[in-house]
């Protein structure tokens, strides 16, 4: 994506005043784990407005999928690999600040995670997770590179009959193997350019150290990026809608 302009405030986060939002997502030193019910709790002080999003994650199996979701709520990132039977969801909530009123909101990130065996195996399942979804998540990993590949497809097969487009973002997993791929930046590239949509890339080895605070840093980049993408298309669907209300000149009496 081209002239990107960010929304957010990405270094907000190592500020002292996003101390208090931090640690609502911290329980005794580790990332706290939300159920779809639970959200972070706040100082009375700290009033927050939540934005919540609809996320589906798909891709080739075996490509990182199930564990990049658990990277970024926080939670064990499986070493041994296995195919999701179904449906997973899983709760992410991050905060930001906006650049262009200094507002912090909390964006609530509903990840749905399918095996893609599962989605080819039952009729219901692909509906279901494309219904209302703001956001898919394409991905591939740097070490297969028919994963890659194939998101042309993929990209083409998930976006058709929804009428309300999500976002696209492509996603690159075990980004720390990269030294080992044989796919390259200017592939990637291409790839952006031609299905206008970001790249984000993400190591899936587990945290080692398992400190909350640290966790929260490694994947700031990921998820700012996120719903920095996330918050620009509501800003410029509202906009498009605003203007298609305006009347038009000929409709104008003079």
């Amino acid at each position: 994506m081209t002239n990107f302009q960010p929304a957010i405030d990405y270094d907000w986060l190592r500020s002292q005043s996003a101390d208090d939002y931090v640690a609502s997502l911290i329980h005794r030193g580790k990332r706290k784990l939300f159920g779809l019910l639970e959200h972070p709790s706040l100082p009375p002080n700290k009033s927050v407005d939540t934005v919540r999003y609809k996320i589906f994650v798909c891709g080739k199996a075996n490509v990182g999928k199930s564990s990049t979701v658990a990277k970024l709520a926080g939670g064990k990132v499986r070493k041994s690999v296995s195919e999701t039977p179904g449906i997973e969801t899983t709760v992410v909530h991050w905060p930001v600040r906006l650049i262009a009123t200094g507002q912090v909101v909390f964006f609530c990130l509903h990840f749905w995670d399918v095996g893609d065996n599962a989605v080819k195996k039952f009729d219901h399942i692909l509906p279901a997770c494309k219904e209302e979804a703001d956001c898919i998540l394409f991905m591939f990993s740097f070490t297969d590179r028919t994963s890659f590949s194939e998101v042309h497809h993929y990209m083409n097969r998930m976006i058709d009959g929804i009428e309300r487009q999500p976002a696209q973002v492509i996603v690159g997993t075990k980004a720390d193997q990269y030294i080992h791929s044989d796919i390259s930046d200017a592939e990637i590239q291409d790839l952006s350019e031609s299905r206008n949509a970001a790249v984000l890339r993400i190591k899936n080895f587990p945290f080692i150290s398992g400190e909350g605070y640290e966790s929260i840093k490694d994947v700031a980049p990921f998820l700012n990026k996120l719903c920095d993408i996330l918050w620009t298309r509501d800003q410029r669907m509202s906009n498009m809608q605003t203007a298609s209300q305006l009347p038009k000149q000929s409709d104008v009496l003079v």
